[in-house]
């Protein structure tokens, strides 16, 4: 579910701010992605 919602975000920041924008919240998109696959590596 967080995945689908991270991608859903990103398209939205691509298509309505443009790539300027979409580069910028990239790195924090893809952290939010990488914690939660970690937590689902712990458990």
């Amino acid at each position: 579910m967080r995945l689908c919602n991270s991608l859903v975000k990103a398209r939205l920041i691509l298509f309505v701010d443009g790539r300027a924008l979409a580069m910028l919240t990239l790195p924090f998109m893809f952290g939010g992605v990488l914690a939660g696959l970690a937590v689902l590596w712990l458990v």
